[in-house]
């Protein structure tokens, strides 16, 4: 069952609202990608938060890599178009995470308006940022794994 608080130092299991099938994935394809994936409880769909002042990091239990933004470089961009790929790193990416609503949860980027998103209006398989808006592709549900 979804959870309404989630806490650092915890692993969880990060499915979509939207398509509740699709759970936050780092492929085994080449293990970089992040994907929206049928969950099978592999250890690459267990994440570990880590909560600071800053925000929040994602780290994957199986690699270690943490969820980022392309192309970033050492810090948040503001300036990440529409559909900018979300990958796995060897180097902490903050993210802000907000209770929405119930057990729903947002996964956004520092100060920007711009929140991870399931591609194709929730059907994935990509994982990639994009502006806020009330479609429940953007809204995610964390349960302890």
């Amino acid at each position: 069952m979804p959870l309404s608080e989630i806490q650092s130092g915890r692993r969880y299991k990060i499915t979509n609202v939207k398509n509740t099938e699709r759970a936050l994935d780092l492929s085994g394809a080449d293990s970089r990608s992040i994907i929206g994936y049928g969950f099978h409880g592999g250890d690459n769909q267990k994440w570990e938060l880590q909560q600071d002042s800053q925000g929040w990091t994602l780290r994957n239990v199986s690699t270690g890599l943490y969820v980022a933004v392309e192309g970033h470089r050492g810090h948040n961009n503001n300036d990440y178009p529409n559909g900018t790929k979300v990958i796995g790193t060897q180097e902490s990416y903050k993210w802000h995470i907000w209770h929405e609503s119930d057990n729903k949860f947002r996964i956004s980027v520092p100060d920007v308006k711009k929140s991870l998103d399931l591609s194709n209006h929730g059907q994935g398989p990509d994982i990639e940022i994009w502006g806020k808006w009330d479609g429940e592709n953007q809204l995610w549900y964390f349960d302890e794994a």
